[in-house]
């Protein structure tokens, strides 16, 4: 329908019943877009609270079990550059740029070179703290346990390509645009029976457009969640806080006095437990 509206000029006009019915499936296409988008950001929240969790494991076993005090800092500045690495292969050319300035701070020129040779620098890390683990825990029950950290590791760094590399379909996403695009282009045409002041169609199509558009952008920036996560911040929190461990590690060390036992062979290791907890029984019968 058409009237005459302001300055003599006709204005196209219709029920708000065809926007009411199609805001339903507007809402539908923005509530799933924006909650896969959210569900993306939190798993990767999720994955690498589990990586610091792991690597300061990691850190922590090494740090304070480890008899070869000399190898120690070495297999920790490789356990340090993996959340640096890892940013790197899911980071975009400056984030790259950055992390690999802080691998040259901490690996050493022989750990550098295998790295920079690798495509894949994440798992040249893990292979190359793999070697560490071998060399520093000879103990065969402890090394497996830091080689099923070692694997944890691996496992997230499997999550992280997934999300990095399966974005939500483009289709979907241009779809829902397009859709709000028209919707929003064509809501004066029924906006100009319901507003009872013709002045206020501007500041009404304002409001609802700042707000829509802002939704679906929300869900666009979410979406990529590895370029909006503080994962500067989480690696410098993680290196931090294995430098910390390895220096109160080194402090307790020092202040020992009874040196460690020979624990290279796993089946001596549970005998020795063994006998300590039956030694109060023998006791006790050589008393009877």
């Amino acid at each position: 329908a058409a009237r005459r509206g302001l300055f003599h000029g006709f204005v196209v006009h219709l029920p708000m019943l065809p926007w009411t019915i199609a805001s339903s499936f507007l809402s539908l296409l923005l509530v799933f877009r924006t909650n896969a988008s959210y569900q993306r950001w939190s798993e990767a929240r999720a994955v690498w609270g589990s990586i610091t969790n792991t690597v300061r494991d990691i850190g922590r076993q090494l740090s304070w079990r480890s008899p070869c005090r000399q190898s120690v800092p070495n297999a920790l500045n490789r356990l340090a550059a993996f959340g640096w690495a890892l940013q790197a292969h899911v980071g975009g050319p400056v984030i790259t740029h950055n992390c690999n300035k802080q691998l040259v701070k901490l690996l050493g020129p022989k750990d550098l070179a295998v790295v920079q040779a690798s495509d894949h620098k994440p798992m040249a890390l893990l292979g190359l703290l793999t070697t560490s683990v071998d060399s520093l825990e000879k103990c065969p029950l402890r090394r497996q346990k830091l080689d099923m950290g070692i694997t944890q590791l691996m496992d997230n760094l499997g999550k992280c390509e997934r999300i990095f590399k399966t974005p939500i379909p483009r289709i979907y996403t241009k779809h829902t645009e397009r859709f709000l695009g028209v919707w929003l282009a064509t809501l004066p045409i029924g906006l100009y029976d319901v507003l009872k002041a013709p002045w206020a169609m501007l500041p009404s199509m304002l409001v609802l457009s700042v707000f829509l558009l802002g939704i679906s952008e929300l869900a666009n920036q979410i979406e990529e969640p590895f370029s909006i996560l503080p994962l500067d911040a989480m690696c410098n929190g993680i290196q931090k806080s294995i430098v910390e461990d390895y220096h109160n590690s080194q402090d307790n060390f020092h202040g020992q006095d009874q040196p460690m036992g020979d624990l290279s062979d796993g089946r001596s290791f549970v005998a020795q437990v063994l006998r300590n907890r039956n030694e109060p029984l023998r006791h006790a019968r050589e008393a009877n």
